[in-house]
């Protein structure tokens, strides 16, 4: 029997490979218009805003919306806590003017992709739509910064009315997955006819209500749903297995809740 390992001379091969498949980009921050989304802002009023790579083209093919992870607070208590040790997370005003974002931005596949990654400021998954009159005394208006973003690239890069355009890549991973789940269908409607690819990692969400309210999810749900005092509603999704829990976050809008067929 012949034993197929992988000697000293193809690993180094493959890792030379792997080295010439990937390339550091530095993507440049740009706030968003606040006369045109005065709701568009982060957990402390400040602006909120995305970085954009350099496009290859005046007229790009292929645009990759990436949202930006970081775990969310749904009461008083774990927001505070989070305004305290994850500060960045919850404003706009300590972002650099640029970041080598690394990772799936690095990879050579997207070498033609205009690429968008969305700081997240808003701490509730990017779906969130209401003020700072509530018990937990943050703003949350993270469909707001996402739905001004989508509507931004559209002003700037005409993205349904260019001829070039093929596809849109968009999603993210963990608290941007969540949200890109919620977001797809708005955003495939709103670039028609335009193919709209999802991409979510780690999303975290189950089709089961919290098994045990000792829980950290069982928390965080019963938090949401009752520290924040906005619209409820109920989602439904295209697969069972991503719609969220019948314990719906009142903090969301309801058109985060609206879900295509």
């Amino acid at each position: 029997m012949v034993n197929h390992l992988v000697g000293p001379p193809l690993f180094i091969s493959l890792f030379l490979l792997y080295l010439n498949s990937v390339r550091s980009e530095i993507l440049t921050y740009k706030s968003l218009d606040t006369i045109s989304y005065p709701k568009a802002v982060c957990n402390d009023g400040s602006t909120a805003g995305y970085y954009i790579s350099s496009p290859s083209t005046s007229a790009p093919k292929h645009f990759f919306i990436y949202l930006e992870s970081g775990g969310w607070c749904y009461d008083k208590s774990t927001c505070d806590e989070r305004n305290f040790t994850s500060y960045s997370l919850m404003t706009s005003t300590m972002n650099p003017d640029t970041r080598d974002i690394g990772g799936i931005f690095d990879a050579s596949v997207l070498d033609d992709y205009l690429k968008v990654y969305v700081h997240y400021c808003t701490s509730d998954g990017h779906m969130g739509d209401t003020d700072a009159t509530g018990s937990v005394g943050y703003i949350f208006r993270g469909s707001e910064v996402v739905h001004a973003v989508v509507q931004t690239l559209e002003d700037d890069w005409g993205i349904t009315s260019s001829a070039e355009t093929e596809r849109v890549l968009f999603g993210g991973a963990s608290a941007g997955g969540r949200g890109g789940m919620v977001h797809l269908d708005y955003v495939r409607e709103k670039y028609a006819p335009v193919e709209v690819v999802g991409i979510l990692d780690s999303p975290l969400w189950v089709d089961l209500d919290p098994p045990d309210f000792s829980s950290k999810i069982g928390e965080a749900e019963r938090g949401a749903k009752d520290g924040w005092s906005e619209a409820t509603a109920k989602a439904t999704c295209l697969a069972p297995a991503f719609r969220p829990s019948p314990l719906v976050f009142s903090h969301l809008s309801p058109a985060a809740h609206r879900r295509s067929g």
